[in-house]
């Protein structure tokens, strides 16, 4: 038998982004906005500013520290057993405007 993830995407909500915080779970709101978030409102190119308004200030976390906005997402979607977690992370160049945006696992 293999086994499934039930995982539902939802529109980006920058209001519920911000209200919820990251859970270590498959069904946590942040992992099921991302891809949303990453069509539909680009980050390379937006301002540090631009990214605290949508998704509120970065976690804090020792994780990722070569990023300089990171943010949690939930437990891993490709695995139904995780041990890992996905993360949202942004490198900025010398002017605060994002350079680079991927979807990482720790």
């Amino acid at each position: 038998m293999l086994w499934r993830i039930d995982f539902t995407p939802m529109p980006f909500d920058a209001e519920v982004w911000r209200a919820t915080r990251s859970e270590d779970s498959h069904d946590s709101v942040r992992l099921r906005m991302v891809d949303d978030f990453l069509a539909t409102h680009t980050p390379v190119g937006k301002s540090r500013e631009d990214i605290v308004v949508l998704l509120g200030e970065p976690d804090d976390t020792t994780y990722f520290s070569n990023f300089d906005l990171v943010y949690h997402l939930g437990l891993e979607r490709d695995s139904a057993f995780p041990i890992d977690s996905e993360w949202l992370v942004m490198r900025l160049d010398r002017n605060g405007l994002v350079t680079e945006a991927l979807l990482v696992t720790d």
